[in-house]
């Protein structure tokens, strides 16, 4: 079912995202093209071996069920709901009004998708995986040199005391 624009409020849109290990021929454009490239071993679904809990609620084998058990006129635009877990950061698409700004403090690297889908939770956004017929495709690179290594594991843990106060503040006034 696709959603209308009310329906999209509050909403947060996960897009399955895979990554490559290697070069691939081709990115892949379609779901056909992407069990091609995973079943090669060529790519995963993002961080699945690294950091399972930054994309495992996606639940990636329901999503490849539902996917291939449907042809792609009869697959509906999203295909499940899910419920936020600790350290998610998926890839999101939400309606303008609804985002948060990221938080400043997250500057480099660490904990700056994971603080924000966190933020996103904590105003009582529902997660809804989008159908396999839409996912996103990370292309290998040569690794960048990181211009600022930062690991901020001690803000992040403060972030989420406030974001805990926020969510609770959220249900109270009923947004």
């Amino acid at each position: 079912k696709s959603l209308g624009h009310q329906e999209m409020r509050n909403v947060a849109l996960v897009v399955p995202a895979f990554i490559a290990f290697t070069p691939v021929p081709e990115v892949p454009r379609t779901l056909s093209d992407l069990v091609e490239v995973v079943n090669k071993g060529l790519a995963e679904p993002a961080l699945i071996s690294s950091c399972p809990q930054c994309h495992g609620a996606v639940d990636y084998p329901r999503w490849w069920s539902i996917g291939l058990s449907s042809d792609e006129a009869s697959r509906t635009s999203v295909a499940y709901n899910i419920e936020y877990k600790n350290d998610f950061e998926p890839y999101i698409v939400m309606n303008l009004i609804d985002v948060p700004d990221y938080d400043e403090r997250f500057i480099g690297w660490g904990f700056d998708k994971n603080s924000h889908i966190l933020n996103v939770h904590a105003r009582n956004a529902r997660f809804k995986v989008l159908s396999a017929s839409e996912f996103v495709f990370h292309a290998w690179h040569s690794p960048a040199v990181r211009f600022s290594p930062i690991w901020h594991p001690h803000l992040y843990y403060e972030f989420k005391k406030e974001m805990d106060v926020l969510q609770m503040c959220s249900m109270v006034n009923g947004e």
